[in-house]
């Protein structure tokens, strides 16, 4: 793809996370593009099949026991979204937090920056698409997460 333009230089970004393009001037005074290397850190969160794995968006609730009704009252806590790319939202809040998260060698989910800071999201043994999701900030000491449809 080229482009050409009279106008000063500028930097061209990709909605796809592919190649960065720079505008840089030529000899004949017009804008060519050319490829710009992007750090190895973001290449490398894109081919890492364990983020492709658990991304999707994912709704969570809090339960509570109530000992006047021996029964669980479960709260909705709203929604995390897991980018294949290592970034998270949680859709929680007026705002949306945002961060990053990483999955480790037993398939647990580590976030870092925003709401979920310093949590872990721990698959449920024997329901598949089941989470346990903790995190310091988290006033309900714990949340289930399962994975949505699209649309949800």
């Amino acid at each position: 793809m080229w482009l050409s333009s009279r106008r000063a230089p500028t930097l061209l970004v990709s909605l796809m996370l592919v190649p960065v393009l720079a505008a840089c001037p030529g000899d004949d005074g017009d804008a060519s593009v050319r490829e710009v290397a992007r750090p190895a850190a973001d290449a490398q969160r894109e081919a890492d099949p364990a983020l492709a794995a658990v991304a999707g968006k994912l709704g969570c609730t809090a339960s509570q026991y109530d000992a006047g009704s021996q029964s669980y009252e479960f709260q909705p806590r709203g929604s995390v979204v897991l980018e294949a790319d290592g970034s998270y939202r949680h859709l929680g809040f007026r705002e949306p937090s945002s961060g990053e998260f990483r999955v480790d060698a037993r398939g647990v989910v580590g976030f870092t920056g925003g709401y979920l800071e310093g949590g872990e999201l721990s698959p449920m043994e024997d329901r598949p698409g089941r989470f346990y999701l903790v995190f310091p900030a988290n006033p309900d000491n714990r949340w289930t997460c399962g994975r949505l449809e699209d649309g949800e």
